[in-house]
């Protein structure tokens, strides 16, 4: 397995009936769309996750080895909805998204929070508006942080309030 954004440089020999080896210099071709081969250093960067080969191809011979690409680190977090209008009592489930620095996903697992608790979320997201407001919900993970900015609108009117309350003179 290769990890996104590391260059490795390619090799290969030509191997005759008898075993003896000789320096050849193939053309270098990708069975599937994960990066770019260099054709004058013969270094593949892998940029997106996937399955495929890498092709060499010397006269009418090709020779090819499997290779899986995974993503590089963490680089940002994209939280869904990035904006919400939400109201009192209704709930919302908040996506996060990892990404690297090629935009290939990466697994992650958030902690979630808020800053103004207008409502309360839960660890898998699940966002119950409660006070009218605005907040930003925020989702964390291996140090880097995705935001979402949050507006909750009154619900319905139930009743309303007089004052002052009581009887006045």
């Amino acid at each position: 397995t290769l990890t996104a954004g590391e260059k490795v440089k390619l090799r290969a020999k030509g191997v005759d009936a008898y075993g003896n080896r000789f320096p050849i210099s193939p053309q270098w071709f990708l069975s599937a769309s994960l990066g770019t081969i260099d054709p004058k250093t013969s270094e593949f960067m892998p940029l997106h996750v996937g399955s495929g080969e890498i092709l060499a191809k010397v006269e009418n011979i090709v020779q090819g080895v499997d290779i899986r690409v995974a993503p590089a680190k963490l680089a940002r977090l994209e939280v869904k909805p990035p904006t919400l209008d939400i109201i009192a009592g209704k709930t919302v489930q908040f996506k996060v998204t990892g990404y690297d620095q090629f935009g290939n996903e990466v697994d992650v697992e958030p902690h979630f929070s808020i800053v103004e608790p207008l409502g309360e979320i839960d660890p898998s997201g699940t966002f119950t508006a409660k006070k009218s407001g605005s907040t930003v919900i925020k989702a964390e993970a291996r140090g880097l942080v995705g935001q979402s900015t949050v507006a909750v609108i009154p619900a319905e009117m139930k009743k309303v309030q007089l004052s002052p309350q009581g009887p006045t003179k």
